[in-house]
């Protein structure tokens, strides 16, 4: 039989995308806007939304949020994070914590690249770095090295949370580079959505509608806007999931009525929308070079005569 013989199936194989996540700090830092969708797309053929919780609390006042392909090994890799933390003073910092995930992010990281690569060849990774190079010929060495390089998680964290003076940071946390922190910025985004959602926070951030000095409820509004637009991507679901969090007080959470609202508001007045009669209002701003040029000579000619002086 060919099934058995086949490996077994993963979340990317069917092509599983977890699509956006966003985090904003707001009242100065002191607390932590996260949204993200629920969708799960599978594929170009179907879809599922409602069906994946992407905003996991892993470690005392952090969370991780959760986008990618391979999100069948977020969960091993909080675990393991949570376990490194746990094995250390009980006043971590921030970096500490985003470190730990990058630490169990290397980890598992190694271990898809032991069992996909050099298990069959008897190697671990640590034995194939030191005696590799002996063991095998140049060329099934420089091949082993090209699958080892291959072999990658599609998988992006942002860790979110409060120091012990109640201070919140975002940082980011994707396997290749070292965690990235966003707390100057005040805000990210990851996922298939980032681009659009961090279009739309960047835009309000420029005209000074949005600032981390703002109230909870307007960086609520903010953070739901970038999400409405990263509903764009076409891989991102309607369905949302929103939190605040606070180290003064529980965690609190937006209901589906007060985001549908929101959703109304934004669509009625906030989204990016079309100027009326735009067809007849820019009717003939396309031209040739040589209209182009003839315009421009009659604007100069008119702008000399309306600066010389009246006899």
């Amino acid at each position: 039989m060919i099934l058995p013989s086949l490996p077994a199936s993963k979340a990317v194989d069917w092509g599983c995308a977890v699509t956006v996540c966003i985090a904003v700090l707001n009242s100065n830092g002191k607390s932590i806007v996260q949204v993200s969708d629920h969708k799960v797309s599978f594929g170009t053929e179907f879809s599922a939304d409602y069906s994946a919780m992407k905003d996991v609390p892993f470690f005392g006042e952090y969370c991780a949020l959760i986008a990618g392909d391979d999100v069948e090994h977020a969960t091993p890799i909080l675990k393991r994070a949570k376990e490194i933390l746990c094995a250390k003073p009980l006043d971590v910092s921030p970096i500490t914590v985003a470190n730990a995930v990058d630490d169990a992010y290397g980890e598992r990281l190694r271990q898809e690249i032991s069992s996909k690569v050099l298990r069959k060849r008897g190697f671990t990774v640590e034995s194939f770095l030191e005696k590799g190079k002996h063991k095998c010929t140049p060329s099934v060495y420089l091949n082993l090295c090209n699958r080892i390089d291959q072999v990658k998680l599609s998988l992006k964290f942002l860790v979110c949370g409060f120091d012990d003076k109640g201070q919140g940071h975002i940082f980011t946390v994707d396997g290749e580079s070292a965690p990235k922190c966003y707390d100057d910025i005040g805000m990210w985004a990851i996922g298939d959505g980032a681009p659009a959602a961090l279009s739309s926070l960047a835009f309000h951030k420029n005209n000074l509608d949005f600032e981390i000095g703002g109230t909870e409820e307007e960086a609520v509004y903010f953070a739901l806007a970038a999400k409405f637009m990263a509903e764009s991507s076409g891989s991102v679901g309607n369905a949302t999931f929103i939190s605040v969090h606070n180290p003064a007080s529980p965690v609190k959470y937006i209901n589906l009525l007060d985001v549908q609202m929101m959703r109304k508001m934004w669509e009625d007045e906030g989204c990016p929308r079309c100027p009326k009669n735009l067809g007849a209002r820019v009717k003939g701003v396309v031209k040739t070079l040589a209209e182009s040029e003839q315009m421009a000579i009659i604007a100069a000619v008119a702008e000399k005569i309306k600066k010389e002086p009246t006899l």
